[in-house]
């Protein structure tokens, strides 16, 4: 379980936003549920936590440990996520997460998709370190660019030197383009034990079939409170969005 401490921190950072209680409270409340062992009672005031504007991979952490004791998988799984996406190099959100994701009924035989290259690069590149490699290409542009200028009117060439900057230079530019197509991309994780994806956007439409807790679906669009998402094996279909939260 993560510290108070790092909530603590986290809370006096958050939006100031209008809640049942304040975020200290919660936090309070949380830890004594969670000492106390009504998991199920801890989940939900760390949910409130996070819904108070606490955008923190130890909140997620938190909400997803509980979940899971509760017997939550799919939100489990969705808190786990959650707290990836904020941290992606959190080693003890991503074991819990391929824990709970032991339990998946859903089983999708056909080629497995695995995330593009440019989102799987992206998850590992902080947001942070995106700007600052921009800030980085846009200054080292500029400075090569006055150099060029320079080298022009004395009669010298840039050569192999200017060559090597510029290739150089398209390192942060791709850093940045992949944090942006990460960012770019939805994703939800089926909550409900069952799920029905339909043929469009509203509960008239037929069910094509289900799926189930726990599941990680590509969001393509949305549309009066559904999602059109795509699975791991290429099928696609509209589910309301309840039962399937965005990470």
């Amino acid at each position: 379980m993560r510290s108070a401490a790092a909530l603590l921190l986290c809370i006096v950072a958050a939006p100031a936003v209008r809640a049942e209680a304040p975020p200290e409270q919660l936090l309070s409340e949380a830890d004594a549920a969670r000492g106390a062992g009504d998991y199920a009672k801890a989940a939900l005031l760390y949910g409130r936590l996070a819904g108070a504007g606490v955008r923190n991979e130890d909140v997620y952490y938190n909400i997803g440990t509980m979940q899971l004791q509760a017997g939550r998988r799919g939100e489990a799984i969705l808190a786990f996520e959650r707290a990836l996406r904020v941290a992606p190099g959190d080693a003890d959100a991503a074991w819990n997460l391929r824990v709970a994701q032991r339990g998946n009924v859903d089983k999708l035989v056909g080629a497995r998709e695995e995330e593009p290259f440019l989102e799987r690069l992206g998850a590992r590149v902080p947001e942070r370190s995106a700007a600052l490699a921009f800030l980085a290409l846009w200054a080292g542009g500029g400075a090569l660019l006055v150099a060029a200028r320079l080298r022009r009117r004395s009669g010298a060439s840039l050569g192999g030197t200017g060559l090597v900057c510029l290739l150089v230079s398209v390192i942060p530019a791709a850093l940045l383009y992949a944090a942006w197509a990460r960012a770019s991309v939805e994703y939800a994780v089926v909550v409900s034990p069952a799920a029905a994806v339909r043929e469009g956007p509203a509960r008239d439409f037929r069910a094509a079939f289900e799926i189930h807790e726990g599941l990680k679906v590509r969001v393509l669009s949305r549309d009066r409170g559904y999602l059109r998402v795509h699975l791991p094996n290429g099928l696609e279909g509209w589910v309301a969005e309840p039962d399937a939260p965005v990470i």
